[in-house]
């Protein structure tokens, strides 16, 4: 990774033109020929590029990045919060890195598969627009890895957005979200729910180290800005070395945090009255939930008592106007 502004700026510089001399690339990057000759020989230590003999050839920052991570992964068979935050460093520098390559091929004449995606909404069609494709294409075997710091997005997500999405995922094989630790809120709960019920297994963490998507191990889909908990610039890339390096960091990520705990202020009828109002029947919201049948109707009973009514019908009714009653007003 490279060490001083100096470096990254003369990466940049010459992962965009491809310049082999380096008299050249200190002209184009306004350097002294002196400072250049310092962070080629520092970025071909790291490994970034080659500079022999005063000659400078190039590895793409993906190969380059993939290195990286074999060496810091050698010798550690369980993830310490030092290196998950390099291994986040690593993936988290390379949409820009990988922009300044582009731009290199292209001039090359060659292509490398990349999208880039822009607007408020950049993340949000991202990952939509993936999890269709997925669906569409065919594919033996289906996942979806996602990390998700910023929920805020989904609460104004329309319902019928939310149900769509729920179906397409609930077609895959596996989904795996992480979310930040703390309370769901009632404006989120019933979207969490909707997404849970499709299969989607969450946790949480304290603070997650940014956005990202990766599609059936194939496709990961990164913020510009690193960090960035909803960005407005998203890179989509398909290149095997990037993907399986972000499905390693997700791997240490996911088994860092920690599953979510039942809502501890609810009530335990609540969570089956919210099934049975998408159309489960009373016996099939109890076995999804991961409870016997009488169970879940004991549960309803006591709502029942709770409210002072005699049948499930008015346990619905009174549980739906103490929901409206105490949902936030937007």
């Amino acid at each position: 990774m490279p060490a001083t502004d100096t470096d990254r700026r003369v990466l940049e510089v010459a992962l965009r033109t491809r310049i082999t001399e380096s008299d050249e690339l200190a002209a184009l990057a306004h350097l002294e020929p002196e400072e250049v000759e310092g962070s080629l020989h520092r970025l071909s230590a790291a490994g970034e590029l080659h500079f022999v003999d005063g000659v400078i050839s190039y590895v793409s920052p993906a190969e380059s990045a993939a290195a990286s991570v074999r060496g810091l992964l050698e010798g550690h068979l369980a993830a310490t919060s030092e290196v998950v935050a390099e291994l986040s460093g690593i993936v988290g520098r390379l949409p820009a890195l990988m922009q300044q390559w582009t731009v290199g091929e292209l001039a090359a004449g060659h292509t490398i598969p990349i999208e880039v995606r822009h607007g408020p909404r950049a993340a949000e069609d991202t990952w939509y627009d993936l999890a269709e494709r997925s669906s569409a294409g065919g594919d033996s075997r289906t996942t979806a890895r996602a990390v998700l710091p910023d929920l805020s997005r989904f609460a104004t997500s329309s319902p019928e957005r939310t149900a769509s999405f729920a179906r397409t995922l609930g077609s895959r094989d596996a989904v795996q979200a992480i979310i930040p630790e703390g309370p769901i809120d009632d404006r989120l709960h019933e979207k969490y729910v909707a997404y849970r019920e499709a299969g989607v297994e969450f946790r949480t963490m304290v603070r997650p180290p940014s956005w990202f998507w990766i599609d059936n191990d194939n496709v990961l889909a990164l913020p510009l800005d690193w960090g960035e908990g909803w960005p407005t610039t998203v890179v989509c890339l398909r290149h095997p070395p990037i993907v399986s390096m972000a499905v390693e960091h997700f791997r240490l990520l996911w088994a860092g945090s920690r599953s979510i705990a039942p809502r501890s202020d609810e009530p335990p009828w609540v969570p089956l009255l919210r099934m049975m109002k998408r159309g489960y029947t009373l016996e099939a919201a109890s076995r999804t939930l991961g409870i016997n049948p009488r169970t879940g109707r004991r549960r309803v009973a006591r709502g029942m008592e709770h409210y002072g009514v005699a049948t499930l019908f008015a346990l619905g009714v009174a549980w739906g106007a103490d929901v409206e009653r105490s949902s936030p007003r937007i």
